[in-house]
C-alpha cells in the first residue's frame, strides 16, 4: 500500500495542542457516540471459554501453566467478542499498555473495560488508543491515587472521526507497517539472544577450564585443552577440570555478607543519608542509579561497600532476579546495600565475578529455588562449588575476558540503540497515520 504526507493547505488547527493539525474532513467526537461499553459476566460457563490477559504484545491466551496472579474463580470474568477494544484505564501510570484488540473470543478481567466500536472501524481505534497510549496523553485526565479514568470521564473525552472505508485503509496499512517494524525488531533482539548466549558460553568454557588462555602475536587467545591435561572434578555437572586447578566451595575463599535491615521511617532524601543499594540498582551487571533510596542509619563498617566486592540480588519475588549481580567499582564504593542483597567480599572477587555470571551458577540454582521459595542464603552461597585455577592464571582469565567481552557489550549496546530507534519509528509512523498527516491512497 501506498501513502503521502499531507500538504498543510489539506489540514485544518484540531483544538488540541497534542494532536496538531488534523485533514479538513475529519472530526473529533465524543467517545460516547463512538463506543460502546459491554459487561457481559461470564458466570458459571468459565470453562467454555479462552482465558485472555492484555499484555505488551496484545490481548493473547493466558498461559495457564505460568499461573501466576489468579483469581480465585474465572467466574467473575468477562465475556469479550472478536473486533472489540480492551481498555485498562486504572493505575495508567505505570501500566505499560492500556490498549488491546481481541482477535478471539474469551473471557478476561472484569477490571478491564471492554468497548466495541459503533458503525466505525474499530482497528482503527486500537492504533488510535496506542498513541494515546505511547504518549501518556491519558495520564492527563485521571482522577484519583491510582490515575483511574471512570466510564462517565472516559466517555466525554473525544476521539477523531473519518469515514469507515478510510479507517479500514488505515488500520490494513497500519498492521502491514507494524508487521515490517515487528519482523525488523525481533531480529535484532535474536541477536541479542545469540550474543548472550555466546557470551556466557564463552565465560563459562574459560573459568571451568575446557578453554586455555595462551598468548600468540602478544595477544591473549583460547585454546581447547587437551584431554591428557584433564582430570574428573567429581562433579557430574562440572564434568572434566584442568590438572592443576581445584575445586572447593566459596566459603572457604570470602565472605557472605547479608544487607542492612531499615525501616521506612529511616528512609529520607538523597542528600540527608546514605544510599542503600537495591536489586533495581543491579542493571545488566552493573551498578546503576537511577532508582534510589537514601537511610539515615548506623551503618555498620562491614555493611559498606568496597572495591571489588560481589554485590548480588539473594531475594525477590521475581525468581530470574535472583543471583543478578554487579561488581562494586570506584562509583559504587562505600555506599551500603539492603537486606534483599548479599555481597562476597574476596581478594579473588575480579575472577569470581566471571563465575557468577557462568553457567557455574545456573547448574546450582536448584539448591536454593523453588516453587515457593526465591532466596540465596549465605549458606547456600558459601557452599557452591566453583574450580579455582592459579592466582596468575586466574589474572590471565579476568584480562582475556575484560578485552574479549567488549567487543560483546559494544555489539549488543549498539543492537539496542536499533531497537530503541524503530519502535521510536514505529511509534512515530502510526501515531502521523492515525492522525491523518499521512494518507493512505
Amino acid at each position: 500500500m501506498k501513502y503521502r504526507i499531507r500538504e498543510q493547505n489539506e489540514l485544518k488547527p484540531s483544538g488540541v495542542e497534542w494532536l496538531g493539525d488534523i485533514p479538513k474532513d475529519w472530526e473529533y467526537h465524543k467517545n460516547k457516540y463512538i463506543f460502546k461499553r459491554i459487561s457481559n459476566n461470564v458466570g458459571d460457563n468459565y470453562d467454555n471459554y479462552k482465558v485472555l490477559s492484555l499484555t505488551l504484545n496484545g490481548v493473547i491466551e493466558r498461559n495457564m501453566n505460568n499461573m501466576g496472579k489468579m483469581p480465585s474463580s474465572f467466574s467473575i470474568y468477562q465475556i469479550v467478542e472478536k473486533d472489540s477494544l480492551i481498555l485498562c484505564l486504572f493505575d495508567i501510570d505505570v501500566t505499560p499498555r492500556i490498549i488491546g484488540y481481541v482477535n478471539t473470543q474469551g473471557i478476561i478481567s472484569s477490571a478491564y473495560t471492554n468497548l466495541i466500536v459503533k458503525n466505525l472501524y474499530s482497528k482503527y481505534y486500537y492504533y488510535w488508543f496506542l498513541t494515546l497510549n505511547n504518549q501518556n496523553i491519558l495520564l492527563n485526565y485521571t482522577k484519583s491515587l491510582r490515575n483511574t479514568i471512570n466510564n462517565e470521564n472516559f466517555m466525554s473525552l473525544e476521539s477523531l472521526v473519518c469515514s469507515f472505508f478510510e479507517q479500514q485503509k488505515i488500520a490494513n496499512f497500519l498492521d502491514e507497517k507494524s508487521k515490517i517494524f515487528d519482523e525488523a525488531i525481533l531480529k535484532k533482539e535474536q541477536l541479542i539472544s545469540k550474543l548472550e548466549l555466546a557470551k556466557q558460553s564463552l565465560i563459562s568454557e574459560v573459568v571451568t577450564g575446557k578453554l586455555k588462555i595462551v598468548e600468540q602475536n602478544s595477544k591473549l587467545q583460547t585454546i581447547k585443552r587437551e584431554e591428557n591435561e584433564l582430570k574428573s572434578s567429581g562433579v557430574e555437572w562440572l564434568g572434566d577440570i584442568p590438572k592443576d586447578w581445584k575445586l572447593t566451595k566459596l566459603k572457604y575463599l570470602g565472605d557472605a555478607i547479608i544487607g542492612l535491615t531499615y525501616s521506612p521511617t529511616d528512609v529520607v532524601d538523597k542528600n540527608e543519608g546514605i544510599l542503600v543499594l537495591r536489586s533495581s540498582n543491579v542493571q545488566n551487571k552493573r551498578i546503576t542509579f537511577e532508582d534510589n533510596v537514601y537511610v539515615k542509619s548506623v551503618i555498620p563498617k562491614k555493611l559498606l561497600t568496597k572495591i571489588d566486592d560481589i554485590l548480588i540480588c539473594s531475594r525477590n519475588g521475581s525468581r530470574n532476579l535472583i543471583g543478578k549481580n554487579a561488581l562494586i567499582t570506584e562509583k559504587s564504593q562505600d555506599l551500603t546495600f539492603g537486606a534483599f542483597m548479599t555481597i562476597f567480599r574476596s581478594k579473588y572477587n575480579k575472577y569470581l565475578f566471571y563465575i557468577f555470571n557462568s553457567d557455574i551458577f545456573e547448574a546450582q540454582s536448584a539448591s536454593f529455588l523453588s516453587s515457593t521459595i526465591n532466596q540465596l542464603t549465605t549458606g547456600n552461597l558459601n557452599n557452591f562449588k566453583i574450580v579455582l585455577p592459579s592466582l596468575e592464571e586466574q589474572q590471565k582469565i579476568s584480562k582475556y575476558l575484560d578485552e574479549k567481552l567488549i567487543h560483546f557489550d559494544n555489539t549488543i549496546e549498539k543492537t539496542k540503540q536499533s531497537i530503541t530507534k524503530l519502535k521510536e519509528a514505529k511509534e512515530a509512523f502510526i501515531s502521523q497515520t492515525v492522525t491523518g498527516k499521512i494518507e493512505v491512497l
